[in-house]
């Protein structure tokens, strides 16, 4: 892996904004995921730092200690690729709170070697959404 240092550099705050997403949750605030790639460990790590419940992707979340099986549900009898890439936070009351959307998987090429984007919303309203 290169130098940490190195890759902070490449991804330009994006991954980081995710982490920062991730982490900023409390109990009890969850959070609902729609992601086409998910083959980070340290994203999966994240999202069980925040605690709560959230072929690849399924390992990558049960490496980081997460029941795949209650905190994900895998596409099927789709006829196209769903492509979506955000995050939707929800306060304790289970309203949307916050938004993160991105033009990035949760990948390691996505992060660091793609021109992707992010944007976060807070407070968003239902048209944002």
């Amino acid at each position: 892996m290169p130098d940490g240092e190195a890759y902070r550099r490449l991804s330009r705050g994006l991954k980081e904004s995710l982490f920062d997403f991730i982490l900023r949750t409390k109990k009890n605030e969850p959070l609902h995921v729609a992601i086409y790639e998910f083959f980070l460990d340290e994203i999966a790590a994240a999202f069980r730092a925040g605690d709560h419940a959230t072929e690849k992707s399924q390992h990558a979340l049960s490496a980081a200690g997460l029941d795949a099986a209650t905190v994900s549900t895998p596409r099927t009898g789709t006829s196209g690729i769903s492509h979506n890439k955000f995050v939707v936070h929800l306060d304790k009351n289970g309203n949307p709170s916050a938004l993160w959307t991105a033009s990035a998987n949760f990948s390691e090429n996505a992060f660091h070697f793609q021109t992707n984007c992010a944007l976060t919303f807070d407070n968003p309203t239902l048209a944002e959404l």
